[in-house]
């Protein structure tokens, strides 16, 4: 997929504020089961922020991360923006985070039953047609609150869960 993106122009970069350096996030990345990252991907540890894209508006949702990976940082959650390499403008219609699903929820509200709204991502699949159509990336729950329950405790992601 990534290879698609890169023969149609864009470049990928993941960004995240988690500190530790690429090599230690891939590592991390691959403890939780994910394939390791194509080198095409650019992934990038950002825990000052100074990536966060300005012009796209308020969408950023943060929060203080006390036990994730043994570290302690402020989380910025899930977003995507795209960015027009010509322009160096956010293309608005790309631009998604859970601000931008205007349901006024906290991530751990239900969005339907049994769905939180913590599970909902960009279906990464669809990113190059939503790009070329300049539509919104589809939607999806990536997990069922009993999923993301037993892994954020598999890991040790959280302290407490939405239950307790």
């Amino acid at each position: 997929m990534a290879a698609d993106l890169l023969s149609d122009g864009v470049k990928v970069k993941l960004v995240t504020a988690q500190p530790g350096g690429s090599e230690f996030l891939q590592q991390g990345l691959m403890e939780r089961g994910s394939a390791k990252l194509p080198d095409i991907v650019e992934l990038v540890s950002d825990p000052e922020h100074r990536l966060l894209v300005k012009d796209a508006g308020d969408i950023f949702v943060t929060k203080m991360e006390d036990n994730y990976m043994n570290q302690t940082y402020e989380m910025v959650q899930p977003a995507l923006v795209l960015i027009d390499i010509a322009s160096g403008k956010t293309v608005p219609e790309l631009t998604w985070s859970w601000k931008t699903m205007d349901l006024g929820l906290e991530e751990w509200s239900e969005v339907m039953p049994d769905v939180r709204l913590v599970s909902y991502r960009p279906v990464i699949s669809d990113l190059r047609a939503a790009i070329r159509e300049r539509r919104p990336v589809k939607l999806a729950s990536t997990q069922s609150t009993a999923e993301i329950l037993v892994e954020a405790n598999l890991y040790g992601d959280v302290e407490k869960t939405a239950d307790s």
